[in-house]
């Protein structure tokens, strides 16, 4: 039955980011407060899940030629160079700090997000 609920949950998610909603916060609050998941855990399982949504986006909007390729190969250099920084140096940090800091960087997203769009 969990595995059920997990797979409608994570449908429903996909679905929001698929309409352009930051839904990554949604997988993880689910991850943690609904399934007890520890933090470090639910974290990669984000990235996992948001790997295919963004492969799939990526997919359609290289075809749709929306995307600079010079951008997108820039950005993915730096950003797997800062996950295999970030790889190296999770062990020697308390699970209790990275909750902290995530909870903070999801806070800031949030209220930029938000008074970013009011003002339109």
């Amino acid at each position: 039955m969990n595995a059920l609920i997990d797979f409608i949950v994570s449908l429903l998610i996909g679905v929001l980011t698929g309409l352009g909603v930051g839904s990554g916060g949604l997988f993880l609050v689910y991850m943690t407060l609904v399934r007890h998941a520890e933090q470090i855990m639910a974290q990669g399982l984000n990235l996992a899940f948001f790997i295919y949504a963004a492969l799939a986006s990526i997919a359609v909007n290289l075809f749709k030629k929306r995307i600079n390729i010079k951008i997108l190969i820039f950005i993915s250099v730096f950003g797997v160079g800062g996950v295999l920084l970030g790889s190296h140096i999770l062990p020697f940090i308390s699970p209790i700090i990275i909750r902290k800091i995530f909870g903070g960087i999801l806070i800031a997203l949030s209220l930029v997000t938000f008074f970013c769009k009011s003002k339109k």
